[in-house]
C-alpha cells in the first residue's frame, strides 16, 4: 500500500540490490531488482532472513 517500505535482513550475509530481468509475465521480458546474497554454501548451512513491512513517517498507518 501507498506509505509502505519494506526492509530485508540477513544475519550471515550482506544483502544487496542487482538489476535483472523478469521473464515471466506475458507481455515480455521487462527490467526489475533482485536481493542477492552471496556466501559460500560449504561455510554456511543455513542463512536466515526476513522481509519487514514498515509504515513511512508522514502517512498513516495501513490498517
Amino acid at each position: 500500500a501507498q506509505g509502505d517500505s519494506w526492509v530485508f535482513t540477513c544475519a550471515e550475509a550482506v544483502p544487496e540490490v542487482e538489476e535483472s530481468i523478469y521473464f515471466a509475465g506475458l507481455s515480455g521480458p521487462r527490467r526489475s531488482r533482485q536481493i542477492v546474497l552471496a556466501f559460500k554454501a560449504s561455510e554456511i548451512a543455513e542463512v536466515h532472513w526476513q522481509l519487514t513491512r514498515t509504515a513511512i513517517a508522514g502517512y498513516p498507518e495501513n490498517n
